[in-house]
């Protein structure tokens, strides 16, 4: 929850009275205030609402030199790239030059996967673009390791010395985010234009629609001074920098660009033949012409899950050729939102009403609330609806799934022990209540909407109950499933994961003590996990102390802290064999403390975390 800065709020109040009479809409006002108010150094925003389009700035192309921000400024806009990459993998399938459905391997025969399930269900061009492949995310090194370059190798972004990448699900079961995925479906655009991905989507894709000002191709703002600077937490400026998985995040628009796609996007296919003009308005049906630029059926089907565990049981919402659909502030629409170092942005089209919203911020802080500038967006477009009407559900027949659930998987593998110890959701499904909680936070309520339930902030049934392939409940969300949970093993785990952590926090303080009443040698050889303590403690400082940017950088840093890793580890079994060997005073607590460092050790390295890999993180 975020506290009320009253400073910040009454800039904001002030900002806000000081230029509500001279803005000509009221929705850039409240914009502008908001920006103060998030201390957020800029933003563009692109607005199509029928016939009419709007493009806007507000506040700084960079808070180093006050420069103000323009609507044609090019801004980053990470994930929403995504999207860009689906619709060039679109425009071949349009082509008849790429089926949808392909296995991947009959495309890229160079890309080696561990598909436990490949006999039943092998990876399929359609599951990159809907998230369903089954592929990881990101890890450490994708993103910081300054020795990506911008024109390295697709294909490096997979280790292949590291060998096949395991899939985490079956392919076309359940979404799973995964920039890995859409990295893959940019090579297959390179294999069958046999082209850099840029190039070719640069050049049939975007110019095309008009969209003369976007690029693909990495510039820094050194090289194009017209793409505005990101900013980090405090206001720093921060440059664009080459990661491994470029197709899933590197996109350099523009307003009036996106007002662009926004109004392709709102169509059924055609291209318009017109597109270098004004973006002022939707072209009538008598100046679009020839065969769909891409494929009405494609089209009909963005954003709509296919085939997933959810989407058989009904649920609306979820993930499908390059779209979410996003079901927030009253509305559900076809969105995507993307953040990377120093930028956000927001892109969502209302094809029932014909209107849409970008918006862009070149900042990226942790703390700002983003979701109230869509909130005002949705409520200046006028998409709000009435929640759907279903079926009354019986919650007492579905008592048997009320339990503790946890990610089945999570996002991201390096946080696969976070999420299994704090990830927790909980389902209480009992006659006049239902709610389900996640951490924390305060219980949602539930509506019943026959088999499935819809959240009362939502417009759309937003949960499915299900049974896995043991049988066992389960618990899917649009962009998320769970797993039951039985409280007396997640007790278990807690008490070794807390008992781990307080042996570690107490090897230094017992170490000390044994140093003062019984000398230094007798404390280092009574003691030896603590020098490995000390050992970790100085490699994970240097690790650190090369800043964020390099943590998944290779070299002799990540090398020592991979070997620090195991000095404790090592000193903990030799301090077990000396105390059960010697038995010297107190050699009790010796023991205590080595064995539950040692079962830390282990419960680290069952969810692949130890020994620490920096570079493989």
């Amino acid at each position: 929850m975020r506290i009320f800065n009253f400073r910040q709020g009454l800039v904001a109040a002030l900002y806000a009275l000081a230029t509500g009479f001279t803005q000509a809409r009221p929705l850039a006002a409240d914009l502008q205030a908001m920006l103060v108010e998030q201390q957020l150094a800029g933003a563009v925003v692109a607005l199509v609402d029928g016939g009419s389009t709007q493009a806007l700035a507000l506040g700084r192309f960079s808070t180093t030199t006050g420069q103000a921000l323009q609507a044609d400024d090019r801004v980053m806009v990470g994930s929403v790239a995504k999207t860009v990459i689906a619709l060039a993998v679109l425009r071949l399938v349009s082509q008849d030059r790429l089926a949808l459905d392909a296995p991947l391997d009959s495309v890229l025969p160079q890309v080696k996967l561990h598909n436990p399930w490949a006999a039943r269900s092998p990876v399929r061009v359609r599951h990159l673009l809907d998230m369903t492949s089954g592929l990881p995310d990101l890890q450490l090194w994708h993103l910081f390791n300054p020795g990506h370059t911008a024109q390295q190798p697709l294909v490096l972004a997979l280790r292949s010395e590291l060998g096949p990448v395991t899939l985490r699900t079956e392919p076309g079961r359940q979404f799973n985010y995964s920039n890995l995925g859409f990295t893959l479906a940019a090579m297959v655009v390179e294999a069958v234009t046999n082209e850099t991905y840029e190039t070719w989507i640069e050049r049939e894709l975007l110019r095309p629609l008009g969209m003369a000002d976007s690029r693909l191709q990495f510039r820094s703002q050194a090289d194009d001074p017209r793409l505005a600077w990101g900013h980090l937490d405090e206001g720093q400026p921060w440059a664009e920098r080459p990661v491994a998985v470029r197709p899933a995040t590197q996109f350099a628009t523009t307003a009036p660009d996106m007002l662009r796609l926004m109004r392709f996007l709102l169509g059924d296919g055609q291209l318009p033949k017109r597109h270098d003009g004004p973006v002022d308005a939707r072209l009538p049906a008598a100046d679009v012409a020839g065969p769909p630029f891409i494929r009405t059926e494609l089209m009909a089907a963005l954003g709509r899950p296919q085939g997933t565990d959810a989407a058989r049981a009904g649920l609306p919402s979820g993930y499908g050729l390059g779209f979410y659909t996003r079901d927030r502030h009253g509305a559900a629409g076809l969105c995507h939102g993307g953040s990377m170092a120093g930028w956000r942005a927001m892109l969502c089209v209302f094809r029932a009403q014909q209107r849409g919203f970008f918006i862009a911020f070149n900042s990226d802080r942790e703390d700002a609330d983003y979701g109230r500038f869509d909130a005002r967006l949705v409520q200046h477009l006028a998409v709000a609806t009435p929640a759907v009407a279903g079926m009354p559900g019986d919650v007492a027949t579905h008592a048997a799934w009320s339990g503790w659930y946890v990610p089945a998987p999570g996002r991201l593998e390096v946080l696969a022990l976070t999420d299994r110890l704090f990830g927790l959701w909980r389902l209480q499904l009992q006659p006049g209540q239902a709610t389900l909680q996640e951490g924390f936070a305060p219980a949602r309520p539930l509506h019943p909407a026959g088999a499935l339930y819809r959240q009362a902030d939502r417009v759309q049934p937003t949960l499915a109950l299900l049974r896995g392939d043991d049988g066992q409940p389960r618990l899917a969300g649009a962009h998320i499933q769970l797993r039951r949970v039985n409280p007396w093993a997640q007790a278990a785990l807690w008490a070794l994961a807390a008992t781990g952590l307080l042996s570690a926090l107490l090897l230094l303080p017992l170490a000390a003590w044994r140093w003062r009443t019984l000398g230094a040698a007798q404390a280092a050889q009574r003691l030896p996990a603590a020098a490995g303590l000390v050992l970790l403690l100085l490699a994970l400082a240097a690790w650190v102390g090369r800043g964020w940017q390099s943590l998944g950088a290779p070299g002799p840093v990540a090398w020592a802290v991979t070997l620090g890793s195991l000095a404790p580890a090592a000193g903990s079994l030799l301090q077990v064999w000396r105390a059960l060997r010697q038995r010297p005073p107190g050699a009790w607590l010796d023991l205590a403390v080595a064995l539950g460092v040692l079962g830390l050790c282990a419960l680290l390295a069952a969810y692949g975390l130890w020994p620490v890999r920096p570079d493989r993180l």
